[in-house]
């Protein structure tokens, strides 16, 4: 009971001093204890003092949370930002869901060589079919009839172009390489994509390549 006497007593004179600066009073306010008593220690002056530390501490701990909290979101945003950025070269580059191809520049060479190339999900679906009596579960040229077994045949090694591949002249193996790409595709759509890649200035544009696998007299 003394030594809450005592601190009480020099709580009282350190607030009644008119000596200290309103900034060393800030900082005595934040480091200063409040107490562990809930009521009034029945002093007007250390009362408000108490809740004027109280006061103080409550925004300092607020303020602290804030930064925690902002520094928080400016980490996780360099996080992102950091795994987003990317400075490869790319002016034309593939749907991601379908290809990876990318390609840096105008050219058409280059162009057809990135994205002309052959399909690699080519299959041969087989199945085998037993005929059913009423109520089947599948149908095919007017017969009803129940899928006994199903399998597929890669045949993405045995697809090729369709025409006749380049002339080899003494050239670079890259400018044959490119004019192999070229194969099959008509004349009449290389001029188009020649001159829209060289003229075009949409960055949102995009070319729509169509490639039909044919296989005459397979059935």
């Amino acid at each position: 009971e003394r030594w809450r006497a005592v601190v009480l007593k020099w709580m009282r004179q350190a607030d009644r001093s008119k000596h200290e600066s309103g900034w060393l009073q800030f900082l005595l306010d934040i480091g200063g204890g409040t107490g562990a008593s809930l009521t009034g220690s029945g002093d007007t002056l250390l009362d408000q003092a108490l809740l004027r530390r109280m006061k103080y501490q409550d925004n300092i701990v607020m303020l602290f949370l804030f930064f925690a909290y902002v520094g928080s979101l400016m980490f996780s945003a360099s996080l992102a930002y950091r795994q987003a950025s990317n400075n490869y070269p790319v002016t034309y580059y593939a749907d991601p869901r379908s290809q990876t191809a990318t390609v840096d520049g105008h050219d058409l060479g280059g162009f057809t060589m990135a994205f002309n190339q052959t399909p690699k999900d080519v299959q041969l679906q087989v199945m085998g079919l037993v005929p059913l009596p009423p109520l089947p579960d599948f149908e095919w040229l007017g017969s009803r009839y129940r899928i006994e077994f199903s399998f597929a045949l890669d045949l993405s090694q045995w697809v090729v172009r369709d025409g006749e591949p380049p002339i080899p002249r003494s050239r670079s193996m890259i400018a044959m390489e490119e004019e192999e790409t070229m194969v099959g595709m008509p004349p009449q759509d290389l001029s188009k994509l020649r001159d829209w890649l060289v003229g075009n200035s949409n960055d949102l544009a995009y070319v729509d390549m169509v490639k039909e696998i044919e296989w005459p007299g397979w059935e």
